[in-house]
């Protein structure tokens, strides 16, 4: 019998193995992607394979720097090698700490070790011919270089947080597997930065992928011209998406719920506590009030379920068929609470002060979901990211060179918003189906709400226009959490 075997630690791969015997042996490997390189703070991944003779069920845990544990669980076949990613954290301090049970219920221990810290930007490298010293001359000093192989590269599209571009060519390209395709083409639709050097029939499948109107995915002719273009592309500054001090002005989100609660139990206390002291002579009121009070107030506030709400900001281009998205969801406690909230659609693990429990089913990614536990008074917040494919934005936004005109071509009306264009703001009206709205003739406004202020960058570029609409992106299954404020914006450029 196999108790819980602990590894040493091992740079970037880890291997181990099990053997309960000739007919029943059990294999665990697992390797960090980028072949161990890592930005401290910023998700990666490792990839794991279970081979197991007998089959059935197996569960991982991943602990990483000092985040929250990330379980997931998975059915092994039998004899057949099953590979998976999950989401970790590295740390230059302290090591990953894997751990489980394998089909055979025997468990496990290890560490693995993330060995080589990024500091700057990085420059990814999985394509032959590009020699280092013209890519790092391209560069001019300004980012390391990472040699990759295809098998390296991520299955998880924010792993590619990692490095700031990535120069991929023909052949590791069709040595990629299924997720790691959908990995690059979710990174592509982030506006991630590509040089590609292969077959125009493949770049044409990577460049309806690109998101930002294709401005930072570009093919090379050579691996000579990938070196010139990449120093090109890397000063390319790319758009950024709202942070949490703009989702916060953007929300429209009441104090706490448990805040507002307190608030009205102490005064009640009070005001009785005075009526007491002023028409009594007796004491005892005095004593019964504190003890009638908390046990009013450990009713209304021990496990209740916390008050969630999200803003959200969408973004597309005209042209594109993807979009991007973050969102803020806020959990205000009401009580001692512990549950768990389904994970929302298409999204890359949050970014958050205290990070939640995340709970994944590798067989089943519909029941993905985040392990909540609340206290009274306490309030979380956290960031979600990802990217939407094939979006279909409910306004069109026609730009011409004189004029800018948003119809609505769905079938059902939709919410007033603003427009940004030749550097003033418009209020555009309600759009009931099929209706045409235009710019010209139209008194501009102040910008003087927070929505407008998001939309300042845009007021004074030259053949561009933004919209501004209200939008419920959906983004969890079912809406199991209220949208406070939700925004889409459409950019246009002549």
């Amino acid at each position: 019998m196999i108790g819980r075997p602990l590894l040493k630690l091992l740079p970037v791969f880890l291997a181990l193995s099990l053997d309960a015997g000739a007919d029943e042996p059990e294999q665990l490997t697992a390797k960090i992607a980028w072949g161990g390189y890592f930005r401290s703070g910023v998700r990666t991944e490792i990839g794991l394979t279970l081979i197991s003779a007998e089959g059935g069920r197996a569960a991982v845990r991943l602990v990483s720097g000092d985040t929250a544990p990330i379980d997931a669980a998975l059915a092994v076949d039998p004899g057949t090698p099953r590979f998976i990613s999950i989401p970790v954290t590295p740390s230059a301090e302290q090591p990953i700490r894997i751990s489980g049970f394998l089909p055979n219920r025997r468990t496990f221990e290890a560490e693995i070790a993330a060995s080589y810290p990024i500091s700057g930007r990085a420059v990814a490298v999985a394509a032959e011919g590009v020699e280092t010293n013209s890519l790092l001359e391209s560069l001019a000093g300004t980012a390391a270089v990472i040699s990759a192989h295809a098998s390296d590269l991520p299955r998880m599209a924010q792993s590619y947080q990692v490095v700031d571009m990535i120069l991929l060519g023909d052949r590791e390209f069709a040595e990629l597997d299924p997720e790691q395709f959908e990995a690059l083409s979710d990174y592509l639709r982030d506006c991630g930065r590509l040089v590609f050097l292969g077959a125009e029939e493949t770049w044409e499948n990577l460049e309806a992928e690109a998101g930002c109107g294709g401005a930072f995915a570009i093919r090379a002719e050579h691996p000579g011209q990938g070196a010139e273009l990449a120093g090109e592309l890397l000063d390319r500054a790319q758009p950024s998406l709202p942070g949490i001090q703009d989702l916060r002005d953007l929300s429209a989100a009441q104090p706490p719920m448990a805040l507002r609660t307190a608030a009205v139990l102490l005064f009640c206390y009070f005001t009785a506590l005075s009526v007491a002291g002023l028409t009594s002579s007796r004491p005892w009121p005095l004593f019964l009030l504190p003890l009638a009070f908390s046990a009013l107030a450990a009713a209304l506030l021990t496990g209740k379920p916390p008050e969630m709400r999200l803003t959200g900001w969408t973004e597309t281009s005209v042209g594109d068929d993807n979009a991007r998205f973050v969102a803020l969801l806020t959990v205000s406690g009401t009580g001692r609470w512990q549950g768990r909230l389904p994970a929302p659609i298409k999204f890359w693990l949050p970014k958050a002060e205290t990070y939640p429990d995340i709970q994944l089913d590798i067989d089943r990614p519909e029941t993905h979901g985040l392990a909540l536990k609340t206290e009274l008074f306490s309030y979380d917040e956290l960031l979600f990211r990802g990217t939407i494919r094939r979006f279909h934005p409910p306004l069109t936004l026609d730009l011409d060179q004189d004029a800018v005109a948003v119809a609505n071509p769905g079938g059902t009306t939709q919410p007033a918003g603003l427009l940004a264009w030749d550097g003033k703001l418009f209020a555009l009206p309600s759009l009931r189906p099929g209706e045409r709205w235009s710019a010209e003739n139209q008194a501009p406004v102040a910008p003087d709400s927070p929505e407008a202020y998001k939309l300042r960058p845009y007021l004074n570029r030259d053949r561009m226009a933004a919209l501004l609409i209200p939008y419920a992106s959906r983004l969890w299954r079912g809406n199991e959490v209220p949208g406070d404020a939700e925004w889409l914006l459409i950019k246009a450029r002549l």
